[in-house]
């Protein structure tokens, strides 16, 4: 079944259009998706590899993806968390938006999870592995090029350096 997206402008103000994912998106077209940040109580982030025929395969990267058509960002996020992962949100956060200039908004969402990665079922094409990282063990996975590039906000958002835990909206 083809995957459609609501299209948004820079400001993400609704175009009352849809867009056909695969297909490239017009100039000033953008569209919705989420990232969830899960961590445990001792603070560790629950990352996953992604399936090595897509984009990026192999690498590490937490979980996401784009929002469908006619649905709103909670509910993307929520989705995306059971369907990659088999985890129901109890309790997500949004932390913060940013958008870029690949026609793409990001709303970037927290949660608490404390399960065992073993334990997950993760989706068959988009997930081979899961694993609990801590903040350092994160930078590592960057450093090496192993880590999803469009994330690497994570290093001033969850550095401990930032106790304000304020992460902010960026257009």
């Amino acid at each position: 079944m083809a995957e459609l997206w609501d299209v948004y402008d820079r400001q993400r103000r609704p175009q009352g259009r849809l867009h056909l994912r695969g297909e490239a998106m017009a100039e000033g077209d953008y569209h919705l998706v989420v990232v969830i940040w899960i961590r445990d109580d001792a603070g560790r982030f629950l990352i996953s590899r992604r399936d090595p025929c897509k984009p990026f395969g192999l690498y590490w990267e937490t979980t996401g993806g784009s929002v469908v058509a006619g649905e709103d960002s909670l509910a993307g996020a929520a989705r995306e968390l059971e369907e990659e992962l088999g985890i129901r949100a109890e309790a997500l956060r949004l932390a913060g938006s940013i958008c870029d200039e690949k026609h793409t908004h990001y709303d970037v969402y927290e949660t608490r999870w404390n399960g065992d990665a073993g334990m997950l079922k993760l989706q068959p094409g988009e997930v081979v592995d899961a694993k609990w990282a801590t903040f350092d063990e994160l930078c590592a996975l960057d450093d090496r090029g192993e880590f999803v590039p469009t994330l690497r906000y994570f290093r001033e958002w969850f550095s401990p350096e930032n106790r304000s835990g304020q992460n902010g909206f960026r257009c």
